[in-house]
């Protein structure tokens, strides 16, 4: 048994994957959204910051709603980052000023953080 580990351009996506089907096991297709490929075929970042990238899925998670961990959460996966890294990003938005600190979530040691306007 071997693991493979690839990067495929959104054109070819279905084709792999109907390629694949049946065959793979514990398929993971995560989307690697700050990457372009370079000349020499290795696949190299964009410019731009992490915390500007999870910034705009957090906003198009949010829709302008209060954040909760949870929802740091799932804009961390959907930005193709871990989701066991939403307490530093939430930190580190509240130290930009983009969100600052709301209420306590029910009995819970959790917070809601709002959006700052501009």
């Amino acid at each position: 048994m071997f693991r493979l580990s690839f990067f495929v351009e959104d054109k070819h996506l279905a084709e792999v994957l109907t390629n694949v089907a049946g065959r793979a096991r514990d398929l993971q297709v995560l989307p690697v959204i700050n990457a372009q490929p370079a000349a020499n075929g290795k696949v190299k970042a964009q410019a731009g910051s992490k915390l500007e990238l999870v910034e705009k899925a957090l906003r198009k998670t949010s829709r302008g709603a209060s954040v909760g961990i949870s929802m740091m959460r799932i804009a961390l996966k959907s930005a193709g980052l871990s989701p066991a890294s939403a307490q530093h990003f939430l930190k580190e938005l509240v130290k930009a000023g983009q969100l600052k600190k709301g209420e306590r979530i029910g009995n819970t040691r959790s917070f809601a953080y709002d959006w700052v306007k501009p």
